[in-house]
């Protein structure tokens, strides 16, 4: 038996058994953040410069083909050797977003309107999009490659290395949204599956979710990472949602047969997908003597 089955199995048990290894246990959630425009010139904290938000913006352009679904990276924590930690809970959260241009009284761009509604319905998706989360482990074993953009923009990475929250993307010799955009690995998240959880093809973690009841370990070096892949929807070739009599028959949601996604989607039918956000609870056990090769 190897080294790392020994250390899963100390682990599992360790964690119904009271073992004398988890007397040092340290919680932490990693949360996704990124840049977010809607918040420029008004900041999103009192920290200077601060105009970030929770979990990544999806970009608007529709997708074009499966190889080219947008790959984000939501957040991820670095394991060195001789440490593990135990995967105890996720989050995973989807919005719509729907935008209006808005004019002056001389005709003038005076901004957008923005309607964003949080996805509930674990199931629910665009005819032509979805969204996938991916739980992956990569292992340290080599060294890393490196990638640099000198057009690179906030939010946005070029490298699949990493743990920030990021729309990873190949580097374009005129700019990221300058024709389609590129993913690498075809828009695979890199890494072996955790357990069960490496695709999630579904909510089944909601954001509001507090039963961390989840006990997968994870054993360094290396570094697990939660991804999201977005299939945005387009709006000029997908099937318009039915004209409903009466128009809008929501007034009363207990007697509406609806999801409230497809409401949502009735009443503003150039929604899409506006942005994916995920966290982790993990704990830690570095001084856990099983770690020691």
């Amino acid at each position: 038996m190897t080294t790392q089955n020994v250390v899963s199995l100390a682990s599992r048990r360790g964690l119904t058994a009271g073992s004398p290894h988890w007397s040092c246990r340290t919680l932490v959630e990693l949360v996704s953040a990124s840049v977010d425009s809607d918040y420029q010139g008004i900041g999103a904290s009192p920290v200077p410069g601060d105009y970030s938000t929770t979990g990544v913006r999806v970009p608007a352009a529709p997708t074009i083909d499966q190889n080219h679904r947008y790959l984000i990276r939501l957040c991820g924590a670095e394991i060195p050797g001789g440490a593990g930690l135990v995967v105890r809970g996720i989050r995973q959260a989807v919005t719509l977003r729907a935008e209006y241009a808005r004019l002056s009284e001389q005709g003038l761009p005076a901004g957008t309107f923005v309607f964003e509604k949080e996805v509930t319905s674990p199931w629910w998706h665009f005819m032509d999009g979805n969204v996938s989360f991916h739980l992956k482990w990569t292992q340290q074993v080599q060294s890393r490659r490196s990638v640099y953009d000198p057009r690179q923009l906030p939010g946005a990475s070029p490298s699949t290395w990493g743990v920030d929250s990021a729309l990873i993307y190949t580097p374009n010799p005129l700019g990221l949204f300058v024709g389609p955009y590129v993913p690498p690995g075809a828009g695979v998240p890199p890494g072996r599956d955790v357990d069960w959880l490496g695709t999630l093809r579904e909510l089944r973690y909601p954001w509001d979710n507090t039963d961390w009841d989840l006990s997968v370990p994870v054993i360094g070096p290396g570094v697990v990472t939660l991804w999201a892949s977005v299939y945005q929807t387009n709006t000029a070739t997908r099937i318009p949602p039915p004209q409903l009599t009466p128009p809008a028959p929501f007034t009363d949601p207990l007697q509406c047969a609806l999801r409230p996604e497809d409401q949502f989607l009735i009443q503003h039918p150039t929604c899409k997908y506006g942005r994916v956000a995920g966290a982790l609870l993990l704990e830690l056990f570095p001084c856990c003597g099983d770690m020691k090769p």
